[in-house]
């Protein structure tokens, strides 16, 4: 069960109409490759000291720092993956004038919002910047619109 399959069930409990979910893989997290569940000081003790150095520079800020190994992304690499998307999702939804509701994760979702600009006031390095308890400029859970809806007159509406 995925994020989305969660919520589209929700959606239609509450009467509204919602396609199926589409898993797009260009929505994916970070891949953390060879680092996944280690943090800096981890690789370090397993001997991995490069690794070490790149991951405390990917903590901060490096858009380039991946493992070693040649496994998982960078901040740059999830960033063009991102903007590939945008690129397919305007090749989608362009002209349509639908809303598209989209579910994604920090790194991922930073990369949209440095990419359509929501925060031209921060830096790009701010827009990743992730404080020591673990949050970010984001509020997690909470629904963030990127760009204005459009909203469909009802039949009602449209006699006014």
């Amino acid at each position: 069960t995925t994020t989305a399959d969660c919520y589209v069930v929700a959606l239609r409990e509450a009467g509204v109409e919602v396609p199926d979910p589409i898993v797009d893989p260009l929505l994916l997290e970070i891949n953390q490759g060879s680092w996944a569940g280690l943090s800096a000081d981890g690789l370090a003790a397993a001997g991995r000291e490069q690794d070490a150095v790149l991951a405390r520079a990917y903590r901060d800020a490096s858009f380039f720092a991946k493992p070693t190994d040649g496994s998982g992304e960078s901040k740059l690499d999830v960033l063009r993956r991102s903007a590939d998307w945008l690129r397919v999702l305007e090749a989608r939804h362009g002209s349509a004038k639908c809303n598209v509701l989209v579910f994604g994760h920090g790194t991922f979702q930073n990369c949209v919002e440095l990419l359509l600009k929501c925060y031209p006031d921060k830096s790009a390095a701010d827009t990743f910047n992730r404080n020591p308890f673990g949050g970010s400029h984001l509020r997690r859970g909470e629904v963030h619109i990127l760009t204005p809806l459009h909203v469909q007159a009802s039949d009602a509406d449209a006699k006014l």
